[in-house]
């Protein structure tokens, strides 16, 4: 997540208290996108989160799968799933004022598909819709971390 420029969008609305909601259409670098999908179901994906709403602080990321319309299998809410990196793209390159950076580009596979996450929804077919939140905070870290600095 905290690569996608969508998802980073919708996480400075949900900060700035503006319900928000990430968008994106799962492709294969070597295909056209099947943006049908994504005409066909977002009405009704939107009309759902409208009539559920967002809670302050958080924002939600759907993922429609790269497939036609007609073979989506249904909508899931998951939790975010965790990529492996294997097959990870990071190129180097300069900037218009050539500064150097890394690029961390595509996956060219997906062998993380633990059920119930949104790589297993999509991987399946289904539309995946996963509420996130801007608090990162790990309760549990923070827990051990008070004890050490008392």
């Amino acid at each position: 997540m905290t690569y996608s420029g969508t998802v980073a969008a919708t996480m400075e609305a949900a900060l700035l208290g503006v319900p928000a909601i990430a968008f994106s259409q799962v492709y294969a670098r070597t295909e056209v996108v099947k943006w049908e999908t994504t005409a066909h179901h977002i009405q009704e994906v939107m009309t759902r989160i409208a009539g559920s709403g967002i809670e302050p602080g958080s924002y939600i990321n759907v993922n429609f799968p790269n497939c036609q319309s007609d073979c989506v299998q249904g909508m899931q809410v998951v939790r975010q799933g965790k990529r492996t990196l294997n097959g990870l793209e990071i190129l180097e390159g300069n900037d218009p004022r050539q500064r150097p950076f890394l690029w961390i580009g595509d996956y060219k596979s997906d062998d993380a598909m633990e059920e119930g996450t949104d790589l297993a929804a999509i991987s399946q077919n289904f539309i995946s819709i996963t509420p996130l939140q801007t608090n990162f905070t790990d309760p549990q870290q923070l827990e051990r971390l008070k004890t050490a600095f008392e």
